[in-house]
Formats: structure tokens, C-alpha cells, sequence
């Protein structure tokens, strides 16, 4: 077996520094031309203006809904007149559910009773309802495939 020369060596970084450049340019290329749009999140049937609403943005079922740092996008609004609204923007076309839960404490979390019964107000998209436990990512989700999807959710206490 030969050692190659250090001017083989040179022309192999070369070759593999201009296919890694090319990948990078390809994948840039690509995730520019990926579609993107927004999500608004219709907040509705707040008991009062209280604290904030946490309002996470899930793309797969892992930690829906109650696990917020498996969540994709958190956002946190300030209720107004009892409702609010959460933008979710340049978001890429997919299949999504979002999870909101009314912080009236302002502690940044949700809490819940002993049993994990939430002592908040929580809502899912699709305003599906669990049985003995939440509801499911399936029920939940939708599909963003348009510059902008509207999503209500109704807050339950």
C-alpha cells in the first residue's frame, strides 16, 4: 500500500470541502423554499384577565399537552376582555397541535390538584376533551398547509 503525497491529500480536502459546501448550499436552498405560514390561536371563555396564558406549539405527540419542554414554540400572552390571541409565524407547513393553559397566578406553571387535575384554565386545539386524562396529540392536531391557519380554543375550568 502507497502513502499518498501531500498534494493527493490536498486534492481529497478539496473534493470533500467542495461536496460539503455543495450539501450546504443544497440544504439552505431547500429550507428556503420550504412554505411557511402562521398560526393564530383564538383564545375564548377566560374567567378573568388574570396573569398570562402559556400557549405551546407541539409537532409530534411526545409531551402533549402537558409536558411544555417537548413543546416546539412557547408563547406567553396577556389576556385582554376576558380572550386573547397568539401568533405562531414563519411555522413550516406541517401537522401541529397547540396546548394553552391560563397562569392566573403568574407562576409559570399550570397547576393542578394532587390527582393532576389542573386547578387552571386549559384548552387543546380542536377543543377535544380527554377521557380520564387529556386529550390525545391525535385528536388535537391539524394541519398547517396554508399561509395562515386560524385555531380556536375554548378554556375549560
Amino acid at each position: 500500500m502507497r502513502t499518498p503525497t501531500w498534494k493527493q491529500v490536498r486534492l481529497f480536502a478539496q473534493l470533500v470541502a467542495a461536496g460539503c459546501l455543495a450539501g450546504l448550499s443544497l440544504t439552505t436552498a431547500l429550507a428556503a423554499d420550504t412554505p411557511t405560514g402562521s398560526i393564530e390561536v383564538q383564545l375564548q371563555h377566560l374567567q378573568n384577565n388574570e396573569g398570562g396564558l402559556m400557549v405551546h406549539l407541539y409537532n409530534n405527540a411526545d409531551g402533549f399537552p402537558d409536558t411544555p419542554a417537548k413543546a416546539s414554540i412557547k408563547l406567553y400572552v396577556k389576556p385582554t376582555d376576558t380572550g386573547a390571541h397568539a401568533t405562531f409565524a414563519n411555522v413550516p407547513y406541517g401537522v401541529y397541535a397547540v396546548a394553552v393553559c391560563h397562569d392566573a397566578n403568574s407562576n409559570d406553571d399550570c397547576d393542578a390538584n394532587f390527582l393532576g387535575i389542573p386547578k387552571e384554565g386549559v384548552g387543546v386545539s380542536n377543543n377535544a376533551k380527554g377521557f380520564m386524562g387529556p386529550p390525545s396529540f391525535d385528536k388535537s392536531k391539524f394541519t398547517l398547509q396554508e399561509p395562515s391557519k386560524l385555531v380556536s380554543i375554548d378554556l375549560d375550568y
